[in-house]
């Protein structure tokens, strides 16, 4: 039986990018006055309210603005976020529009609840080839291992994911190997 990790359903992912916006501070909690930040990252609550997950501002002046979704946004809703006089650009939907059943863009962790690790160590060699008075003992030295650099992915959705674990895992393996040893103190790192 597969882990829950693996069984992950995905979901479609909607790029839709306008010009021509013009952003209702109000609508977004923001004052007139206030300076725009160049992206907004709605919460779980709000894309419900929204219907979208990131709006990024590539040019205020022209209005030029992305967004991220789960379904294409209609017009009444991209009038409400972009103003009347949007101009709609472009508009992709990754994944299909089946909702993940078929593939889709990303795992739909739902906000990490219910999920389960995987282990970063999948075998420990150690175990099973150790030596007398070596690696059977709790000494981590020696012996073949198989390390999951993704097994971080199973909590969270991203690209940088990939070079976060393989960073882990690679001390991981230095320290095996007795390259590094783990600091005591959080302001010292074990870098490679």
């Amino acid at each position: 039986e597969l882990p829950q990790s693996a069984t992950v359903p995905y979901t479609s992912v909607v790029t839709t990018v306008v010009s021509n916006a013009t952003l209702n501070a109000a609508h977004f909690g923001l004052r007139d006055d206030d300076v725009w930040p160049r992206s907004i990252l709605v919460s779980e609550r709000g894309r419900a309210l929204e219907g979208i997950t990131t709006l990024t501002i590539y040019n205020m002046d022209r209005g030029i603005i992305k967004t991220f979704s789960s379904d294409t946004l209609g017009e009444e809703q991209r009038n409400a976020i972009f103003g009347e006089h949007h101009v709609l650009e472009y508009v992709q939907v990754w994944g299909g529009g089946d909702n993940g059943k078929y593939g889709g863009a990303t795992p739909n962790f739902g906000g990490g609840r219910h999920s389960e690790s995987l282990p970063y160590l999948l075998y420990d060699g150690a175990k099973h080839w150790s030596r007398e008075g070596g690696a059977g003992r709790g000494d981590s030295h020696g012996g073949p291992a198989l390390y999951y650099s993704n097994a971080i992915e199973s909590a969270v959705a991203a690209i940088e994911i990939s070079a976060i674990g393989a960073k882990s895992t690679a001390k991981l393996v230095a320290r095996r190997l007795g390259l590094i040893r783990p600091q005591r103190d959080s302001a010292a790192h074990d870098e490679l």
